[in-house]
């Protein structure tokens, strides 16, 4: 579900680039070959690599108001840690229905479900959470009576969602959206 971009991995990749298509042009001109690279291309080249030293730079901004952010939700909420699981809709991990979550929506990635404790607490549907690690969430579904003090992160995938485990994570529940 995360997709994180190293901006310097950009940069590397840039500059890769320009070394092989130098490296190519210095061994084509030392055996006497016209490798035949135009202007256009030259200019393509060079608006290219100023794009990418743009994106880099949008990532870089990206990173910074994202770590920002979470520091703002996290003086705003009482963060608290909770064991933190994972479920697919499989009749194993659900009820008689697992294609319909107790909110009455489809199960997708970004929701989870909660404990019924934290379900009485305010942790209602339609709030939202970041949970350590991992993001923020929507909760869209309520967890079995059995559990308390406990989120399960909906992950499609049966094997995926065993492979994630038991965490004690932090998870701060947040603010609701301003209309």
């Amino acid at each position: 579900m995360k997709m994180m971009l190293n901006a310097g991995g950009l940069g590397f990749k840039n500059c890769l680039c320009v070394l092989i298509v130098a490296g190519t042009v210095y061994t084509a001109s030392h055996a006497g070959q016209d490798i035949g690279v135009s202007k256009y291309q030259v200019d393509r080249i060079s608006a290219l690599s100023r794009k990418i030293e743009q994106l880099e730079k949008q990532i870089v901004e990206l990173k910074e108001s994202h770590k920002k952010e979470i520091a703002a939700i996290k003086k705003t909420t009482h963060p608290r840690k909770l064991t933190v699981t994972a479920y697919s809709n499989t009749r194993a991990q659900c009820d008689s229905d697992p294609n319909v979550t107790a909110s009455m929506t489809k199960p997708r990635p970004g929701i989870i479900a909660v404990s019924r404790d934290l379900f009485n607490q305010g942790w209602v549907f339609g709030r939202r959470v970041h949970i350590e690690g991992l993001g923020i969430y929507e909760i869209a579904d309520l967890m079995s009576k059995k559990h308390k003090n406990r989120i399960d992160v909906f992950i499609g995938h049966e094997k995926k969602a065993s492979e994630f485990g038991k965490r004690n994570l932090t998870v701060a529940l947040l603010p609701n959206k301003k209309s």
